[in-house]
């Protein structure tokens, strides 16, 4: 159900947004996920997952629940980005659960974040900057 909004304009356009949004801000841009939970998430995080629903809502059926959709269709494009990196199922698996299930906000950072980042976050000894 949720995997055919991967051919929809909706998700393209979240996606096309998030690569639009790496290559403008960069380094720069507040990504980060919350830390206890995800209202806590980076302004730049936040303000991608109210886009994300937004568009989404335009959507959504009305017997479906809209936080619910937001959070598959995040999950499957921090999947795809991840797999397009060239990472193993295995490994994209375990960077996609390193955070409690469900949680939109470590979803969107898999998203915005640059690529650099990424392999950091499989170092046994990863610890963020301060």
């Amino acid at each position: 159900m949720y995997e055919d909004y991967e051919t929809t304009d909706q998700y393209r356009l979240i996606v096309n947004i998030a690569e639009a949004w790496r290559m403008e801000l960069g380094f720069a841009m507040e990504e980060q996920p919350g830390f206890d939970e995800p209202a806590q998430a980076g302004q730049a995080n936040r303000a991608f997952r109210i886009m994300a629903r937004c568009i989404l809502q335009t959507v959504n059926q009305p017997a479906e629940n809209l936080a619910e959709l937001v959070r598959r269709v995040l999950f499957q494009a921090a999947r795809r980005r991840l797999q397009s990196g060239g990472l193993t199922n295995e490994v994209v698996q375990r960077v996609l659960q390193m955070e409690p299930a469900g949680r939109d906000d470590w979803y969107a950072f898999l998203i915005l974040t640059q690529w650099d980042e990424i392999p950091q976050l499989l170092e046994p000894d990863h610890t963020e900057p301060d």
